[in-house]
């Protein structure tokens, strides 16, 4: 099973709880191929930790914030490492507390996170600087009926990514989708527009039932497309 690893440098956050899924996802240049896998997420630091919940009401994250810091509180009497200030020896016990790590899987080139969950980097300092994540995926990739690897989906990744994302921000409905796939694959000359229609078709019903998967756009649009969509699912 083929293996992909990179690693990357998160931008410095504030202390607290910050969703960093399609940060991640946007670092893994294999994702998009990988028919079944698991992916590995390793955070480099003892004063920075690791989780997956919920990730659509930010009141969650400022509700963990508030119960970690009544949980290990700073100046603890019985603390004598506290020579690096007083959020230091919170920030290692409450690392160790929600681990370094967490296993993700992937299906059908997404990572198979359930609706309302993402992933959660817990900044425990008060100025923790920039954050460095170790990725690591066991994949499988797509292979077609002759048992190849699929190159025609591998070929028109970004572009059905890209016609996706045009989906979204028009907020087009399921009757509207097949037209403008058509217009779509003329426009830009697609081999096969039925295959890529077909294709496309999947990774938004797939889409939709799994959440945001780093379009490059907001929730609110996102929402407004999932109503538009279908109805039935507000």
């Amino acid at each position: 099973m083929p293996i992909e690893q990179t690693e990357i440098q998160l931008k410095p956050r504030n202390r607290g709880f910050h969703l960093i899924t399609q940060e991640i996802e946007r670092a893994i240049t294999e994702l998009a191929n990988t028919k079944v896998g698991l992916l590995h997420v390793f955070i480099k630091h003892t004063s920075a930790s690791l989780t997956i919940n919920e990730n659509a009401d930010p009141t969650v994250r400022q509700d963990f914030e508030s119960h970690f810091n009544e949980m290990v509180p700073e100046d603890a009497p019985y603390y004598v490492h506290t020579y690096e200030g007083p959020d230091d020896m919170p920030a290692h016990l409450k690392s160790s507390l929600l681990g370094s790590s967490v296993s993700i899987p992937v299906t059908d080139g997404r990572l198979n996170l359930g609706t309302w969950q993402g992933v959660y980097l817990c900044e425990h300092r008060n100025h923790g600087g920039s954050r460095r994540l170790v990725l690591t995926l066991h994949y499988e990739a797509f292979k077609d009926s002759g048992g190849e690897i699929d190159a025609y989906r591998i070929y028109y990744r970004s572009a059905r990514k890209e016609a996706m994302g045009q989906i979204i921000r028009r907020g087009l409905g399921n009757d509207q989708v097949s037209a403008f796939l058509r217009d779509y694959c003329q426009a830009h000359q697609i081999e096969q527009p039925d295959k890529f229609i077909a294709m496309t078709t999947s990774d938004l019903e797939q889409l939709h039932e799994g959440g945001i998967i780093g379009l490059g756009i907001t929730e609110a649009m996102f929402k407004d497309w999932k109503e538009k969509a279908d109805p039935q699912k507000k």
